[in-house]
């Protein structure tokens, strides 16, 4: 199940990386609920367009965009880097590694402080008049 999951997420990244290299969902209008509802950014405002960035090779524009937008493409890249070495082998290390004890557990923690902490900027922008959100 973790082989088949793994698999398919690392399938959508590299979709979503294609989209996003060709200039998908950089432009138009924001689809994000809690901007259209709310009229106050997400966490992830601006996510699309900062990887968007990163791949063109601009960290400062990504940055600017959502500063979650760096960590979060280092992870889907080194979660990509790893499929084949997982899928082709009998490997099986991202599967050891997340059901050792408090992996799950750190990463989960890990992810919230980053979205909090993207959140917090993606709202102070807005607040003095800024933000990634259209």
């Amino acid at each position: 199940m973790f082989r088949r999951r793994y698999s398919t997420l690392c399938l959508l990244i590299f979709a979503a990386t294609v989209l996003l290299a060709l200039g998908a969902g950089t432009a138009g209008p924001s689809v994000c609920l809690v901007r259209l509802v709310l009229r106050i950014p997400c966490p992830s405002c601006g996510m699309s367009r900062g990887v968007a960035a990163l791949l063109h090779g601009n960290g400062a524009e990504a940055f600017s965009a959502n500063p979650a937008s760096l960590p979060v493409a280092a992870a889907a890249a080194l979660l990509c880097l790893l499929w084949p070495i997982e899928r082709i082998g009998e490997h099986r290390t991202l599967e050891r590694l997340w059901a050792r004890p408090g992996v799950r557990h750190l990463c989960t923690a890990g992810v919230v402080l980053l979205m909090t902490v993207a959140w917090a900027v993606n709202l102070m922008r807005h607040i003095h008049g800024g933000g990634p959100c259209r």
